[in-house]
């Protein structure tokens, strides 16, 4: 059992108020634990590796030494790509530059119901950034019209 367990009830008496001055329960718990992490030697043990904190490992770390068998990942360890699912705007915008949809001037709103139309429902700020760099890119063309509005055209 322990020994002189009085005395330790009074000293951890005495740490209570120090250590509950700390808002973060993380500290307390660490403070507490190098406290009895660093009490007297139990039997063939050296200083050095109680005072070495214990190393914790996060909920789904990966032991050292183990393959991955990560599903996501592919037999060299790159991500796979996604298969299926709904094409993103900017699969969409390409697809209907080469259907020259873009021959005549449109504008975000238009193309935003073009695409509903196709069973794409897109917001403004994601067609926003794929037609910024098809602007870029020169594969796309804009000009302001009257009402300040962007138009898109090839």
């Amino acid at each position: 059992m322990i020994k002189n367990f009085e005395e330790l009830k009074k000293q951890l008496a005495e740490l209570a108020d120090v250590i509950n001055n700390f808002k973060s329960e993380a500290v307390q718990v660490r403070l507490i634990e190098l406290i009895f992490h660093a009490s007297p030697q139990a039997e063939g043990q050296s200083e050095q590796t109680q005072l070495v904190p214990a190393v914790r490992r996060r909920r789904g770390a990966k032991r050292a030494g183990r393959k991955s068998t990560d599903a996501s990942k592919g037999a060299a360890g790159k991500p796979k790509k996604a298969k299926g699912g709904r094409a993103g705007p900017a699969t969409i915008l390409s697809q209907l530059i080469d259907e020259k949809y873009f021959a005549q001037k449109r504008t975000i709103g238009d193309i935003i119901g073009h695409c509903a139309k196709k069973a794409h429902n897109y917001k403004p700020n994601e067609l926003s950034s794929p037609l910024a760099r098809f602007v870029r890119d020169g594969r796309l063309k804009r000009d302001k019209n009257a009402e300040g509005q962007y138009e898109y055209h090839q």
